[in-house]
């Protein structure tokens, strides 16, 4: 089969999901990879995740989506995009080589609460403004 296939990749919460599209909008692969390892909770409200496990079922994902194309008869060479997306909010220090250095902070993670409260009473103004306020899982206040 020829043409291009477009890949989205979604690293959720739970685990990664991929879906390899035709031009035409039929769907040619498609997989879903739990993650090895439930979020973490080392204290209460704080939510983590390890960056290693998004990236071993990205890649088993990626795998099984890439063997299902090739199985339906697309090459090598059909890959024309792929869009990557995540949960919203988390955040992940890394070093200079792009290596993470600690666990991720989920979107769900309270910890900052003292913080968000702080950048709050600090923009006063714009939060009664626009009506909207930073939460502790933000990631300005983490």
């Amino acid at each position: 089969m020829t043409g291009e296939l477009f890949i989205g990749l979604d690293v959720g919460t739970q685990g990664a999901r991929a879906v390899a599209c035709a031009a035409n909008g039929r769907v040619a692969a498609e997989a879903s990879v739990p993650f090895a390892r439930r979020p973490r909770e080392p204290k209460p409200g704080w939510h983590e995740q390890q960056p290693e496990d998004w990236w071993r079922a990205a890649v088993k994902c990626l795998q099984a989506v890439s063997a299902q194309a090739r199985a339906a008869g697309y090459g090598r060479d059909a890959l024309g995009r792929i869009a990557v997306t995540s949960t919203s909010g988390t955040v992940l220090l890394i070093d200079a080589a792009g290596r993470p250095l600690l666990p991720a902070i989920m979107y769900s993670d309270s910890r900052a609460s003292d913080e968000a409260q702080e950048i709050n009473e600090a923009a006063k103004v714009y939060t009664e403004k626009f009506g909207s306020r930073f939460s502790a899982s933000f990631a300005l206040p983490t």
